[in-house]
């Protein structure tokens, strides 16, 4: 069958729903999935329309929830939730509103640092920058930038 020939739309809403057994989803997933499994375009309007109407479809609520957990709980910088917030196609005005409601971007990296196996500024400052702070937010933190700790080992054969 393709695309938009007269897929039904429980279908649709089958898969939808599938998916958001296994957790939340945002709008752009289901109808990533639903156009994989070949879903008619009007039946997917349908089924979204009908899982946002439920509430069970909110980008913007998703986005906030997960940016908040991510930072609270995995200490990650906004550059990694905005990152992953991508990844998973939440919509860009829901990624700009999550990262607006998020503490203090200083304040999450000292608790990273708090919770850091090692105190080195130069691992420390690492760390950092792969948790998504700012190259700011390390030097700030860590006392170093990742930049400088670059440049410094440029031709070192361990940086290679």
């Amino acid at each position: 069958m393709k695309r938009g020939q007269g897929t039904e739309p429980s279908q649709a809403l089958s898969i939808a729903l599938k998916m958001l057994r296994a957790r939340d989803r945002f709008e752009a997933e289901i109808r990533a999935k639903c156009g994989e499994k070949e879903c008619d375009e009007a039946a997917v309007e349908k089924a979204v329309a009908f899982l946002r109407s439920k509430g069970m479809l909110h980008d913007f609520r998703l986005a906030a929830h997960l940016a908040e957990r991510w930072t609270e709980e995995k200490c990650w910088g906004p550059l990694r939730v905005r990152a992953e917030l991508e990844r998973r196609d939440a919509p860009a005005e829901a990624i700009e509103d999550a990262l607006a409601s998020l503490p203090d971007e200083t304040e999450t990296a000292r608790r990273f640092a708090a919770r850091a196996k090692s105190q080195k500024p130069e691992t420390l400052a690492r760390r950092l920058s792969a948790a998504g702070f700012s190259e700011e937010c390390v030097l700030s933190v860590a006392g170093t930038s990742p930049d400088r700790l670059t440049n410094q080992e440029e031709g070192h054969p361990s940086s290679k």
